[in-house]
């Protein structure tokens, strides 16, 4: 009998990953070896959310950036072995906040608040506005601009009817832009006229 060789496994290891930030949906393509020349049961994910994989051989992957993905580590996972972890892909974000946090309004007056949109890592996509839920029986809204590229503002305008109920409404406004989604919850206090 001649001598026992146990084959040497060796880890998938990334070397580089091209772009470095970007959005949900976004080509990146990963550097290395030991990738192996298919991908069979192998993965990539970008901060523990599994990818789609566009193409594969053992030193280049050409991956999607996943929805829901956060910025973090991108990894290959081949015969469940994990690659280096200290490639980091950046996910392009912003921010949706809104002020004043509450407002008082008479029954068939208006009122406004400002929304402000944020970039929080150069966010290049306009964001569309719009309501989620919770505006009173009888008020309607509108945007001033309902399509913001962050940084920027848009006024919102809520304009309530004579018979639209007294009370306090919280609603929320919704911003969406390249596989993005925030919110923001602003308060509306619909008062009587005042009986002169």
């Amino acid at each position: 009998n001649g001598p026992l060789f146990t084959p040497i496994i060796i880890n998938p290891s990334i070397s580089s990953i091209s772009p470095v930030s970007g959005l949900p949906g976004d080509s990146v393509t990963i550097t290395g070896f030991n990738f192996g020349a298919s991908q069979g049961a192998s993965a990539v994910t970008f901060n523990g959310i599994q990818a789609s994989v566009a193409g594969w051989s053992d030193n280049q992957i050409v991956a999607t950036a996943p929805g829901g993905a956060t910025t973090g580590p991108v990894m290959v996972t081949v015969n469940g072995m994990d690659s280096n972890n200290d490639q980091i892909f950046t996910v392009k974000d912003f921010s949706l906040s809104a002020s004043p946090g509450s407002q008082t309004v008479f029954q068939g007056s208006s009122t406004s608040y400002t929304v402000t949109l944020g970039t929080v890592t150069g966010f290049p996509v306009p964001v569309t506005l719009s309501f989620a839920s919770g505006l009173p029986t009888g008020a309607t809204a509108s945007f001033s601009q309902s399509s913001v590229t962050p940084p920027g503002t848009s006024t919102l305008t809520v304009t309530t009817s004579s018979t639209t109920p007294t009370g306090s409404y919280t609603f929320v406004i919704q911003g969406i832009g390249g596989g993005q989604t925030h919110i923001a919850g602003v308060t509306l206090v619909v008062a009587p006229p005042p009986d002169f």
